[in-house]
């Protein structure tokens, strides 16, 4: 799906040419949320210029220049190559969201820099139950959050990991725009995962996008 924001000219700024790959139904309603966002900054006094970084939620998009003369937006492969589309990037936003709201935390979502790393414990590589936190932190490398296994023993080493590579991992992912003092206990069946916020394990808002993934 490819749309065209329409109101940038408007503001003497160019329009953008927004590219999401097929085969997704919330292609438009999230194309219709980016293209409003631009719009919003545009009226505001930003200006987009070719090369630039533009964050959106946890991910990184970067500005291009088509042969049309709009602009593009491109986001990151997992092999470091860049491609001009916007669905991975938009659609773990709309998952981070759904994710708080399923929580009762919409007001509390705190997203990731991709830049920063998490701590990975050796222990969290195999295939167990794994229990993700995050915890506030001085160290601007760093996110807060860590991921270790669920079982009582010694982690080991606890390594630098770029969060990019766990906003890319289907389990863990679409936890790490929750707020600091949360822990997620992330089974090997991920419908049955646990969330407390301190020492109150958390409810998941019935009828919530939530609440749909723990009935699978």
């Amino acid at each position: 799906m490819i749309l065209r924001t329409r109101s940038l000219a408007l503001h003497g700024h160019p329009e953008f040419t927004l590219v999401f790959r097929e085969g997704r139904p919330l292609a438009d309603p999230l194309l219709r949320w980016l293209e409003g966002y631009l719009t919003a900054a545009v009226a505001s006094g930003a200006s987009f210029t070719p090369g630039e970084e533009v964050a959106i939620g946890s991910g990184t998009l970067v500005v291009g220049l088509r042969d049309d003369g709009t602009l593009s937006l491109a986001e990151e492969l997992p092999d470091g190559r860049w491609a001009e589309h916007v669905d991975t990037t938009l659609l773990s936003t709309w998952q981070h969201r759904a994710v708080a709201d399923g929580l009762g935390l919409g007001e509390a979502l705190s997203f990731a820099d991709p830049t920063q790393h998490a701590l990975v414990a050796d222990c969290a590589r195999g295939g167990e139950a794994r229990l993700l936190e995050r915890h506030p932190t001085d160290d601007d490398d760093l996110s807060g959050h860590l991921l270790r296994c669920a079982e009582d023993h010694e982690h080991g080493v606890e390594r630098r990991v770029p969060l990019s590579e766990l906003l890319r991992d289907p389990d863990v992912g679409r936890w790490l725009a929750l707020p600091v003092g949360v822990r997620v206990l992330l089974p090997p069946d991920p419908s049955r995962f646990r969330v407390w916020r301190g020492a109150e394990e958390l409810s998941v808002v019935p009828g919530s996008w939530l609440a749909s993934q723990r009935t699978r």
